[in-house]
């Protein structure tokens, strides 16, 4: 197994430890539409470089998103729930390096301006790939 999937699979263990309101599936790349508010996580980028002792570390680029399919779920607070957990645990249970939220994207239910549907969440990961 890779030391990219150890770290995804530490991400999915986390989120479903810390929120465990929200079912979380790791895909290969996109995210899913479920009649229940669910959430995805999918590695969507690798990028590997070498220090000056010939150490390899890997930088991988992650979304987090989560679509809430009107059952009255609070998208807002979700999201905030995510930040902080990332947050409280940058380590990732000692699987990372670092781990941070860098941006989250909100969108609109169609007909629904009042209320978020989806975050979009990109979430910076380092970690020695040694």
């Amino acid at each position: 197994m890779s030391r990219r999937q150890e770290v995804t699979d530490a991400i999915a263990r986390i989120l479903s430890d810390e929120l465990p309101d929200i079912p979380w599936t790791v895909l290969v790349k996109g995210l899913k539409r479920s009649k229940q508010t669910e959430g995805t996580i999918s590695c969507d980028e690798v990028t590997y470089s070498f220090d000056a002792k010939g150490s390899r570390n890997g930088r991988a680029i992650f979304s987090v998103c989560v679509v809430a399919a009107g059952d009255s779920v609070d998208i807002d607070d979700v999201a905030d729930r995510l930040d902080a957990v990332i947050f409280k645990n940058p380590t990732l249970d000692n699987w990372a390096t670092t781990a941070r939220i860098t941006q989250i994207l909100f969108g609109v239910s169609q007909g629904q301006p009042q209320e978020a549907g989806v975050f979009l969440a990109t979430l910076d990961v380092t970690y020695d790939s040694n």
